[in-house]
């Protein structure tokens, strides 16, 4: 059950790193080519065979995403794994606010951006 926790984890850190404008642009081709991989009807081992066929397009959609994350910047990351494991308050220069839940449990997850006139 943990594996699949930690998996989920990753996909949801991916999907906010996509969001985030700090991540270079070529870097988030990686998921993205990943993705039309599992998608093309051409594949390294075809889908027809039992169990081979969904593993090889996972295990390309998993790499995509492991190695995506792991080029992407260590402080950007790190800000958005503590935010979705729940770590300490604090904003970063995109203006997202990270943090733990309150006590009271309903949570909004979203960005802000301070408009100055």
């Amino acid at each position: 059950m943990e594996v699949f926790v930690k998996l989920f984890n990753q996909v949801r850190l991916a999907v906010k790193l996509m969001m985030d404008a700090r991540i270079p642009i070529y870097l988030k081709a990686l998921p993205v080519l990943s993705l039309a991989y599992v998608i093309m009807p051409i594949d390294i081992i075809p889908d027809m065979i039992p169990v081979l066929g969904q593993l090889d397009d996972i295990g390309v959609l998993i790499l995509g995403i492991e190695t995506f994350i792991r080029l992407s910047p260590q402080s950007v990351v790190d800000e958005h794994r503590a935010m979705i494991e729940g770590g300490n308050v604090h904003s970063s220069k995109s203006g997202t606010a990270t943090g733990s839940p309150p006590a009271g449990g309903n949570v909004v997850d979203g960005e802000w951006k301070e408009v100055k006139r």
